[in-house]
């Protein structure tokens, strides 16, 4: 019962990255943080923040052990 209880917190975050992700790029704050005359690499550093948080919710809660 309790790794059910992990796999749907675990779904959960990967649900609020992605939405966040979204939020994030295809919201009206992507046209706010697009028109402040921010550096042609605002956006990838956007994307490795959000592959980033992403890759760390992954190792804080690891499946599989080897």
């Amino acid at each position: 019962m309790r790794e059910s209880a992990d796999n749907e917190r675990h779904f959960d975050r990967a649900i609020l990255l992605a939405l966040f992700a979204v939020l994030l790029f295809a919201s009206p704050l992507a046209h706010w943080w697009s028109a402040l005359g921010a550096p042609w690499y605002l956006p990838y550093l956007l994307w490795l923040a959000v592959v980033l948080l992403g890759a760390w919710l992954q190792q804080r809660n690891p499946r599989y052990d080897l």
